[in-house]
């Protein structure tokens, strides 16, 4: 998979090939030969906590009694944090969310049942056999769901009426996935998994984040009126009688007016960060830590040049805190949009705690910005994260006039 693979396949079609059978000796290593036992007490819930000894015990005991389906959507193995550094470092435009999860299937448990998820989903089958059944659907997918759920808007109420039929063989298209195969599914595609042959099936699959570009606009397009219009300042601008009777109040029109100016500098400062790769010994599940050094050599980010005029500030969506250990400083950086509360990035760098990174740390934290030539290293790999934007100094002049039009708008 390379370039090909991201022109040809990426997002369009299906794609099945076989794994280099090194690469596989690998994942069987860091996933202990797909022992569930052994698997488990490294899988995370969705607050990043593990699983106790009589969690763990149910779920296996459900597994062998009643061949229920293992399903442990975040894995942290040794071996998920390799796939997913893997993929992040060989495809580094591909997405801001990247996981990595298991399956253990029964022969003759459970088939799941048609559905499409909303991301793109890399599956390795290491052990037994799975057939997967697959039609086309539609990648503009906002999230997973069931094809017999119902409609929960107008707009799936129309895709509904473009769903396949299962019954139409000419509609579906099925594969069986051997060990050692690997397996691509776009986001929406319509999708049934069972496990078949003598023996049961282990598969790890890795998930990449879907955002299309209609929802990126409006967490951007949110997060700048937020900036700039609900202050303690500023009058209410909630929703009220004028606008709940067909009609625009004065509020509404001026929030419009301010987007129909201000919507391609608004995205501009609002760009959606990149998946970043970690080191698995310094992480905590996904609380995800690496070091500026390993980011630097694993990104190998353009450096930036190191003009006095040249600066860097914080996108306007990433919330930054500065913490010190013995043996680092810390950058945390997180954002959970206040939209649509989705967590789109959480990650912590560390930084060696020399006297001189620590003050340019302190005073990038505090200003969210910073000149370039202060720490060029981290302000590359900032930039390439899309953690930060380069800006350049304005003239004195043209900053008063921008402050004397932004004090005109309110």
């Amino acid at each position: 998979m390379g370039e090909d693979f991201s022109k040809a396949i990426w997002g369009k079609t299906v794609a099945i090939c076989t794994v280099d059978e090194d690469l596989m000796e690998m994942v069987r290593k860091g996933f202990s030969e797909g022992a569930v036992a052994e698997v488990l007490p490294d899988c995370r819930k969705d607050d990043n906590t593990g699983y106790s000894p009589e969690e763990m015990k149910d779920i296996e005991d459900g597994y062998e009694e009643q061949k229920k389906t293992i399903n442990m959507p975040l894995c942290d193995t040794k071996g998920a944090a390799m796939i997913r550094n893997s993929f992040i470092k060989h495809f580094p435009h591909h997405g801001n969310d990247v996981e990595v999860g298991v399956y253990y299937s029964r022969t003759g448990g459970e088939k799941a049942q048609w559905h499409s998820d909303n991301n793109h989903n890399l599956t390795i089958q290491v052990l037994g056999e799975k057939t997967w059944s697959c039609a086309k659907g539609s990648t503009h997918t906002v999230r997973s769901k069931a094809k017999l759920d119902p409609p929960k808007n107008h707009s799936e109420q129309l895709e509904k009426s473009t769903y396949f039929n299962e019954s139409n063989a000419s509609q579906v298209t099925s594969y069986t996935l051997t060990p050692g195969t690997a397996f691509y599914i776009p986001p929406g595609w319509w999708h049934t998994v069972a496990s078949v042959g003598r023996y049961d099936s282990f598969s790890i699959d890795l998930r990449i984040g879907n955002v299309l570009h209609a929802k990126w606009i409006c967490e951007a397009v949110f997060s700048g009126l937020q900036e700039r219009f609900h202050q303690v300042s500023h009058p209410s601008s909630a929703m009220g009688m004028q606008d709940y009777n067909n009609g625009v109040s004065d509020g509404l029109k001026r929030q419009m007016e301010y987007v129909a100016e201000n919507i391609v500098n608004m995205a501009q400062s609002h760009p959606i960060p990149r998946a970043l790769p970690s080191q698995w010994r310094l992480s905590n599940g996904f609380a995800r830590v690496g070091t500026l050094e390993y980011l630097s050599d694993v990104l190998a980010p353009t450096m930036l040049g190191t003009s006095d005029t040249s600066r860097i500030q914080f996108t306007k969506n990433i919330s930054v805190s500065f913490r010190t250990l013995p043996s680092a400083l810390c950058l945390d950086f997180f954002f959970e949009s206040t939209l649509s509360t989705m967590e789109y990035f959480r990650y912590t760098m560390h930084i060696p705690p020399t006297p001189e990174d620590r003050e340019y740390v302190m005073q990038l934290v505090k200003d969210r910005s910073h000149t370039v030539s202060g720490f060029p290293l981290l302000a590359s790999v900032l930039v390439y994260a899309n953690l930060a934007v380069l800006v350049t100094e304005q003239p004195v002049e043209e900053k008063q006039a921008k402050k004397r039009a932004r004090k005109n708008t309110k």
